[in-house]
């Protein structure tokens, strides 16, 4: 008996998270669509809400599987930092190369945290290894949890301002200063994608 009501729960779990995934995917095409700011921002603090929701939804899920590896630790949400890198009314953006994970797309330059390491620090971090420049981080932009396929990011974006050195792309194959108006015209990775409906919404730098 105890079986069959674990089934009934997860059966219902899983229909809850198709459901929770069908609001996000709604909301997102929304969020495509829409220019007026105060319903941008409407919009994304749903799909935040949505968001962790479906976090939870697939912690449960995990909770009630049996693991198909004794030895294998749970997998936890990653930091990672973007930088809203401005040069007057562009807006740096960069493309993953061949080869890499998530290959062609575009995204707001950034990393993964280390251990002990501040979002802030990591930008500074990641932006001299990658590109070769000293940044100064400013204010928080926007955050984005987003869940791949091999795990779950926090992308935390920050704006960010270019002090000194020369632009050197390492792990990059094409960098771009674009103008708001056209980030719409570039294929951005998954996670970014809120940042650059936040961006043609109107917000500018603190």
């Amino acid at each position: 008996m105890q079986c069959k009501g674990a089934i009934i729960i997860m059966y219902d779990l899983e229909l809850a998270m198709m459901e929770t995934l069908k609001k996000i995917n709604a909301l997102k095409e929304q969020i495509t669509i829409t220019e007026n700011p105060k319903e941008l921002q409407r919009l994304r603090k749903n799909l935040r809400e949505l968001q962790y929701l479906q976090l939870w939804h697939l912690a449960q899920d995990a909770a009630g599987k049996e693991p198909e590896n004794a030895k294998k630790e749970p997998q936890s949400m990653k930091q990672v930092t973007a930088a809203i890198l401005t040069q007057g009314d562009h807006i740096f953006i960069a493309r993953r190369k061949a080869g890499s994970n998530l290959a062609g797309k575009w995204e707001f330059p950034g990393g993964k945290t280390e251990p002990g390491e501040t979002p802030e620090q990591c930008l500074v971090r990641e932006m001299q290894e990658e590109f070769g420049i000293t940044v100064a981080v400013g204010g928080f932009f926007e955050e984005s949890i987003y869940h791949y396929e091999n795990g779950t990011i926090q992308l935390l974006a920050y704006w960010t301002k270019w002090i000194d050195g020369e632009m050197t792309p390492t792990v990059h194959d094409d960098v771009q200063w674009v103008p708001i108006e056209e980030l719409k015209d570039y294929e951005f990775a998954p996670a970014d994608i809120p940042f650059v409906e936040k961006l043609r919404g109107g917000s500018s730098a603190i």
